[in-house]
C-alpha cells in the first residue's frame, strides 16, 4: 500500500497491519456464479454503521481497488488487484453462507473497501478521473478469478513483503498449496521497505506485563531478546522474550510493529527494531506487483507469480 491520501493512509496501513484475520480452520468450496453480470448484490457489512448494504458487485470490487492500490498505480497493478479482490470475495461470500452478507468492508476481517461517496469526499479534484481509471481497469478483467485445481483461492495479499513473500504455514500454522514464498525483489526499493521501532526499556516492561510476560530480575536488558528462529524469507517464526517463546507475529502485534521480518538490538538503553516489509506477508506483494507491471508484466504474470501453481479463469 502506498498511501497518496491523508485519510486513506491510515486505514490502508491498519488493513495490511491486520487483514486478515479469518478462520484457518474453516473448510471453504467456494463456487463461481454462472449468472454473473456487472449488477450481481453484493451484501456488505458497513462495520462503523453496524448495517448490511446492498451495491452491484461491479461497485464493490472497484470500491476494494480504490481503498486498497492508489489510482495513479499501472493499470496492470489495478486489474491484478481487481482479480485478487473478486477471488477473495468468493471465498469469503462461501464461507459467510451462515450470514446476512457476503463480506464486510472491515479491514481487520476481509479487505478494505471505499464507497463512491466516501471516494468523492477523500479524492476530491481527482474523482473523476480516478473512477475512470479504476472502473475501466475492473472492466477488463471482471468475472477473472484466480484458481488452485479448478476453485477459487484464498487470494490475500499485503503491501510490502522482505524482498521474499511468506508461507500461509508460518504466519497462520495452516498450509495452502499456493500461499508459499515467492521472490519478490521490487520491494527493497521501496521508501517503505525499512521501518524502526524504539522503546525504551520500561516500555518494553509494561508492553510485556500486557500479555503476563515477567522479566527475571536478574537478566540484563541486553539479554530480553534472544534465540531467533527464522524462516528461508526472514520472518521470525520464534524469539525468546524474557525467558519466554513466542510467535513473530506476537512479537509484531505486542510492540506494533509493521511486520513479523524484524530484528532487534539493544544500545544506548533503547531497543531497536529494524523492521523489513509492511503487512502479513503471504501472498500478493501489492509493492511488487507495481514494480513488475511498471518492468512490463501483465497482471495474469503478477498474479501467476505470487500465486503459485494457479491458472486466471473467468467466471
Amino acid at each position: 500500500m502506498k498511501g497518496i491520501y491523508i485519510f486513506s493512509i491510515g486505514l490502508m496501513l491498519f488493513s495490511m497491519v491486520m487483514f486478515p484475520l479469518f478462520s484457518m480452520e474453516k473448510t471453504v468450496v467456494p463456487e463461481v456464479p454462472t449468472d454473473l453480470d456487472e449488477t450481481k448484490k453484493v451484501k456488505i457489512y458497513i462495520t462503523d454503521e453496524g448495517k448490511i448494504e446492498e451495491i452491484s458487485l461491479l461497485q464493490y470490487i472497484c470500491g476494494v481497488v480504490g481503498m486498497e492500490v492508489p489510482a495513479e498505480n499501472h493499470k496492470e497493478t489495478l486489474k491484478a488487484q481487481a482479480v485478487a479482490a473478486y477471488t477473495y470475495y468468493l471465498y469469503k461470500s462461501a464461507e459467510n453462507t451462515d450470514k446476512d452478507y457476503d463480506i464486510t468492508d472491515s479491514p481487520k476481517t476481509d479487505q478494505a473497501y471505499i464507497s463512491d461517496l466516501a471516494a468523492k469526499t477523500l479524492w476530491k479534484d481527482n474523482y473523476e478521473n480516478y473512477t475512470k481509471k479504476i472502473t475501466a481497469a475492473v472492466k477488463e478483467v471482471f468475472g477473472e478469478y484466480i484458481a488452485f485445481e479448478d476453485k477459487p483461492i484464498l487470494a490475500v495479499y499485503h503491501d510490502i513483503s522482505g524482498g521474499r513473500t511468506e508461507s500461509a504455514e508460518n504466519i497462520w500454522g495452516k498450509a495452502y498449496p499456493y500461499l508459499v514464498p515467492a521472490e519478490s525483489v521490487g520491494d527493497v526499493l521501496s521508501s517503505n521497505y525499512l521501518s524502526k521501532v524504539t522503546l525504551k526499556p520500561a516500555e518494553v516492561e509494561e508492553k510485556l506485563k500486557s500479555a503476563e510476560i515477567s522479566i527475571p530480575e536478574n537478566l540484563e536488558a541486553g539479554d530480553w531478546f534472544s534465540d531467533i528462529k527464522r524462516s528461508e524469507s526472514g520472518t521470525v517464526l520464534t524469539v525468546s522474550v524474557a525467558g519466554t517463546e513466542l510467535k513473530g507475529t506476537e512479537v509484531r502485534s505486542l510492540f506494533g510493529l509493521k511486520s513479523a521480518n524484524f530484528e532487534v538490538a539493544y544500545s544506548e538503553e533503547k531497543f531497536i527494531f529494524t523492521v523489513k516489509g509492511h503487512g502479513h506477508l503471504v501472498g500478493m506483494s501489492q509493492c511488487g506487483a507495481e514494480f513488475m507491471a511498471n518492468q512490463g508484466s501483465s497482471y495474469e504474470e503478477i498474479l501467476l507469480w505470487y500465486y503459485k501453481g494457479c491458472k486466471i479463469k473467468k467466471a
